[in-house]
């Protein structure tokens, strides 16, 4: 089963799509910036445009951006300006124009300061989608966009080539819509980080393609190790998350079976702690402190099924973009303590044989790991 490569294929996304965009360029393609999804990638592609999507990920971009905008704007905006700002984003610089939306206030004033020194089309959503008219005003909004493509990119947007694009993307929809599809499963044939993996900041690349379709083919009947029915499932909701800020903190774990001694190896990172739970009974065992050296969790595992498990902050700085931002709410303010503490005690409700709450602890000790970072 050879699954290795539309994994290894994704590792190097942006590599990928760099390449690409270089390429199609020199054959008289336009590369066009975008930052939401509700911009049409059909309408770009059917204008011999390359939509690419402009989001930042990246703490480091977050300083140069609060110069101009406020710390406690939404970081994705603050990243993505500070590469504007810093012209770290080569997407950017070679793009001929950015394709802005009214999406929230925070976004309208950094399209507002990238306007002023970069080509920029702006959709303007329906603000009230529940009025008779907002399908009316959104299509005018398209309408608009496709004559405004017309003129800046001399071309001319034939309903054939808006079909062809229509197909294009949908055929792509369908590819990653049938990954997901397979999560579904009782026995998944790969992890969630695996599939947020799968992904690409330009729609329809053919090779990304045909690794979607590789992938459909030889998943099934893959086994994960640990196996599948040993793992706890998360579900994760939301928007598209930009490249590098898929999770902010990992989860190494093993099965052992007791009564034995056993070990977990903690990866290259910030250790925050590690617990055993009993997977018939539910019955969780603070072993945070068994850390020996800097990477080596040793216990003594009772009689049972249990699951050995460490978490770790990896690539901390380039995971979490808001370490070194003013927005963030530090140990002192309790709002975000109550808040991430409500998120990890839906997996650790109560630490058995210990009164302290795992969860708060973890809490504690992470948010500490947020205050020296932000203050070095």
């Amino acid at each position: 089963m050879d699954i290795a490569t539309p994994l290894m294929w994704f590792d190097d996304m942006v590599e990928h799509c760099l390449q690409y965009a270089q390429a199609q360029r020199r054959l008289g393609k336009h590369v066009v910036g975008i930052t939401c999804e509700y911009t049409p990638r059909e309408i770009i592609i059917a204008a011999g445009g390359i939509p690419v999507c402009l989001c930042g990920g990246d703490v480091d971009m977050i300083p140069p951006a609060e110069e101009m905008l406020p710390s406690n704007l939404c970081p994705l905006i603050k990243s993505t300006f500070g590469y504007s700002l810093q012209k770290e984003n080569p997407f950017l610089e070679m793009a001929e124009l950015v394709i802005a939306e009214t999406t929230c206030d925070g976004k309208k004033k950094m399209y507002e300061l990238l306007a002023e020194s970069r080509p920029l089309h702006m959709l303007e959503l329906p603000q009230k989608p529940d009025d008779t008219d907002a399908l009316e005003r959104w299509v005018r909004e398209l309408r608009k966009l496709r004559t405004f493509l017309d003129r800046r990119f001399s071309c001319r947007i034939t309903d054939r080539k808006l079909h062809d694009a229509i197909v294009l993307m949908n055929r792509e929809r369908r590819l990653r819509r049938e990954l997901a599809g397979l999560m579904t499963s009782d026995l998944p044939p790969l992890t969630g980080r695996e599939l947020l993996k799968m992904k690409s900041i330009i729609a329809c690349i053919p090779a990304d393609l045909a690794q979607y379709e590789k992938a459909i083919r030889v998943l099934p009947g893959r086994k994960l190790d640990p196996p599948a029915e040993s793992r706890i499932r998360l579900l994760l909701t939301g928007v598209p998350m930009p490249h590098g800020a898929e999770r902010v903190m990992e989860l190494i774990e093993k099965n052992v079976t007791g009564p034995q001694q056993t070990t977990l190896e903690i990866p290259e990172g910030i250790y925050i702690g590690a617990v055993m739970m009993n997977m018939d009974n539910y019955k969780r065992i603070d072993i945070s402190k068994q850390l020996t050296g800097k990477s080596t969790i040793k216990c003594t595992v009772p009689k049972g099924n249990w699951k050995v498990m460490g978490f770790y902050l990896n690539t901390f700085l380039h995971h979490l973009d808001m370490a070194k931002s003013g927005s963030i709410l530090l140990p002192n303010k309790p709002l975000l303590i109550v808040s991430y503490i409500s998120h990890v005690r839906r997996y650790f409700p109560k630490v058995s044989g210990n009164s302290q709450d795992f969860a708060t602890k973890m809490a504690k000790k992470f948010l500490r790991v947020i205050y020296v970072l932000s203050h070095t």
